[in-house]
């Protein structure tokens, strides 16, 4: 989905595009023909497998990281720990020249199977190329959702960011209230998270009270500015998609403001781990969504461990559920609990979209 202007109100875009596509080369199963044994992440542990560390070169296609600049090292780091791999990287913009300039730094290498966290609609354009030449690429994405029936040499990873969005809006309207705020940047207002949390928030009856974008080029807005219109609006509940250094300070003026104990926050997963550090136990009672089974790893720690799952058994379906997360205090320290399990991410279907769905930071880390 282009990027959008930010508007009053998330809206569904009217003029559905599928990307068109070249002809397909078919590939046989990349893992097989590399002689990948199917290792099972949570049987088995790192270790197990490093002697065959060597035994297969993978690319990895990095985001040009701007607003998470830690973001890439995260990824390459977990990606390393859970694959018996030796690990090139390149740097991959956020335009398709500089993705296609990424590629060939990688094809230099003699690389046969890529992962690339990029821009999904990206990884569609490119993959058709690295089938010409042979090589697999697998595209992961925080929130994408590539219809079935993609080519066979393109794989996709995610963590169903849209889904649970979906899912998350709906619980909020049925077990917090029905008045929603939503609060976001103006990179994730282009996106699908903000109209899939609004759907299903009114699907269980709710309404949308208010919708801000701080940092819009016209007319931004300050924290006060921001805490006033939330006071005005009176609402039961408000969601957060916000990150790194505008989630802290959103969190730190929501509780100034005197709102973190009246009005219930919740928000992304990287919204709730920014208000675990910077509010500590104060955070307690903030909600999040996860569709990953254990609930102190974060976003890119989950879909970096699922990545690796999928290259080593071709399998992601594990921790396909919604949960809903709650911070809680133990012993003076705040942690993630799991509140209530919202269903399976294939079920979620309320949506009919065409062509990959995007998430988080792509193409503007």
């Amino acid at each position: 989905m282009p990027h959008t202007p930010p508007t009053a109100k998330p809206i569904l875009p009217h003029n559905k595009q599928s990307l068109t596509r070249r002809g397909f080369l078919k590939l046989s199963g990349a893992i097989a023909s590399l002689g990948l044994a199917a290792v099972s992440l949570e049987q088995k542990p790192v270790a197990a497998v490093a002697p065959s560390r060597a035994s297969l070169r993978l690319g990895v296609l990095l985001p040009q990281a701007l607003s998470q600049p830690t973001a890439s090292a995260i990824w390459l780091r977990e990606l390393q720990r859970a694959l018996p791999a030796t690990l090139h990287s390149a740097i991959a913009g956020g335009n398709l020249t500089g993705l296609q300039q990424a590629t060939d730094t990688l094809l230099a290498q003699q690389i046969r199977l890529m992962i690339g966290l990029v821009d999904p609609r990206l990884a569609l354009q490119i993959a058709p190329n690295l089938a010409d030449q042979e090589v697999k690429l697998v595209s992961a994405d925080f929130g994408a959702r590539v219809n079935e029936g993609s080519p066979n040499h393109l794989e996709t990873v995610s963590l169903y960011q849209w889904q649970a969005n979906w899912a998350f809006g709906r619980w909020q309207a049925q077990h917090v209230g029905r008045r929603g705020f939503m609060v976001m940047s103006m990179h994730e207002s282009g996106y699908d998270t903000p109209f899939a949390f609004q759907s299903g928030f009114e699907s269980a009856g709710g309404e949308i009270v208010g919708t801000l974008v701080p940092d819009a080029p016209v007319a931004p807005q300050s924290m006060t500015e921001v805490m006033a219109r939330i006071r005005n609006a009176r609402p039961d509940a408000v969601y957060v998609l916000l990150q790194d250094v505008a989630a802290g300070e959103f969190v730190a003026a929501y509780r100034q403001a005197g709102l973190l104990h009246r009005v219930p926050m919740s928000g992304s997963p990287f919204v709730m781990a920014a208000a675990m550090h910077t509010l500590g136990v104060d955070a307690i009672g903030m909600r999040s969504w996860r569709t990953w089974r254990n609930a102190n790893d974060g976003p890119l720690v989950a879909l970096a461990q699922r990545t690796a799952k999928h290259v080593l058994t071709g399998s992601t379906t594990d921790g396909a559920s919604i949960y809903v997360s709650e911070v809680r205090v133990q012993d003076g320290q705040p942690y993630i609990d799991s509140v209530a399990q919202l269903g399976q991410t294939k079920a979620v279907q309320p949506l009919v979209f065409t062509g990959p769905r995007t998430g988080w930071m792509n193409p503007y880390l």
